[in-house]
């Protein structure tokens, strides 16, 4: 199961990540500004923002498998229309469609999770789903440009959505029957009780800290290689794989640690993250010019096992305070802080950049915003639910 919901994860991330891997193209065919051509990007993050939280109350009320299926073939369905327009404004509508039917998979996963794992079990397979997410993107960056350069940008999208159509089909196949949904919300799941449950709310702020810490240092590690420290192009590639890397590997060690190591306890590890990331920006703010790349790699590994790897444990945390009946909106809550912080932060930063002349100030603002991570950590509220 933790399998088909990691592949399942991919592909709905592979269609979210598709436009962007394939702007250089779509904007030359169309024949539009880079302007308008993100706004094609954006459009799929847009709908999932709108959607998060009313996605958690549908898997709540009608089942995972209903929600994965129905959401796969939505997306998929959605992403084939808009394959066969060229009005960049009539595109809109079908991408913001993807949109809604991409976010489902967060809640539904993690949901479905929270079914089939125990409490010393849970935060690994959180933690191996959550490693999808990024994976979804490498894989579309590979993949899909060739197939555009061969059969065009349409072709390309098409490939992804027809994927994301098969998965359905898979998650319809493999994935358990849904449990009897009574078509109610359990009082505990009421968006009211959560938004007033502290350990969900210290949960999701906790994920908003990281996440700006996190696009921070993956938006402009390679950029500050480049412009502040003078080092090539493809060093500063290098420091922005090896982040990626650590974090995925990061994702799975600090769950499965948690689970045997500290028998399902989350807080532990997370002040040992937020120390770690405190750190590796204090470092990034620190090195210069002189700086031997040995350092530079070593700073770039501990962002990544840091501030890219924290997300299987928030969440864990987050939907075990919710319970079962809750987990799904519980995800959903942080999919929005962190499409919000995935859209703010690079807009932010470079600002920050452009009206400072220097990476510095953004690598301290961020290390300063990671001295709250430890005090939300204590906030939180840890609990076995079956």
């Amino acid at each position: 199961m933790l399998a088909l919901l990691t592949l399942i994860q991919t592909g709905m991330s592979g269609l979210q990540f598709a436009l962007i891997a394939l702007l250089p193209v779509v904007k030359a065919d169309l024949g539009e500004g880079v302007a308008r051509t993100a706004v094609l990007a954006s459009a799929v993050s847009a709908g999932a923002l709108l959607a998060a939280v009313p996605a958690g109350q549908v898997a709540t009320r009608f089942g995972e498998r209903r929600t994965l299926v129905g959401g796969g073939l939505l997306a998929g369905t959605a992403m084939l229309v808009a394959a066969t327009l060229s009005n960049t404004w009539l595109m809109l509508v079908p991408l913001l469609v993807v949109g809604l039917g991409v976010v489902t998979s967060h809640p539904a996963g993690v949901r479905l999770i929270m079914r089939g794992f125990g409490p010393r079990e849970r935060g690994g397979a959180i933690s191996i789903r959550q490693t999808a997410v990024p994976l979804g993107g490498v894989l579309t960056a590979l993949a899909l440009p060739p197939i555009a350069e061969a059969a065009g940008w349409r072709a390309a999208i098409v490939v992804a959505a027809l994927t994301v159509l098969a998965l359905a089909g898979l998650a319809r196949a493999l994935l358990p029957p849904d449990e009897g949904q009574t078509r109610t919300v359990a009082p505990g799941a009421r968006m009211g009780a959560l938004l007033r449950n502290r350990g969900v709310m210290a949960a999701v702020a906790l994920s908003f800290v990281f996440n700006i810490a996190q696009v921070a240092g993956v938006t402009f590690i390679a950029l500050w290689a480049h412009d502040s420290l003078d080092r090539s192009v493809t060093l500063g590639a290098v420091l922005l794989a090896l982040v990626q890397a650590s974090g995925i590997v990061g994702r799975i060690l600090w769950g499965i640690t948690s689970d045997r190591l500290h028998h399902g306890r989350r807080k532990p590890l997370l002040y040992a993250i937020s120390a770690g990331a405190l750190a590796s920006f204090l470092l990034l703010a620190v090195f210069g010019r002189a700086t031997p790349v040995a350092l530079l790699v070593g700073a770039a590994l501990l962002v990544g096992f840091t501030a890219v790897a924290w997300n299987g444990l928030t969440i864990a945390l987050a939907t075990e305070a919710a319970g079962l009946a809750g987990a799904a909106t519980a995800m959903s809550f942080i999919v929005v802080v962190v499409s919000f912080v995935n859209t703010a932060v690079p807009i932010a930063g470079g600002l920050v950049i452009d009206a400072t002349g220097s990476y510095r100030t953004l690598w301290l603002a961020s290390a300063a915003i990671l001295l709250l991570a430890p005090v939300l950590t204590a906030m939180t509220r840890e609990g076995e639910i079956a």
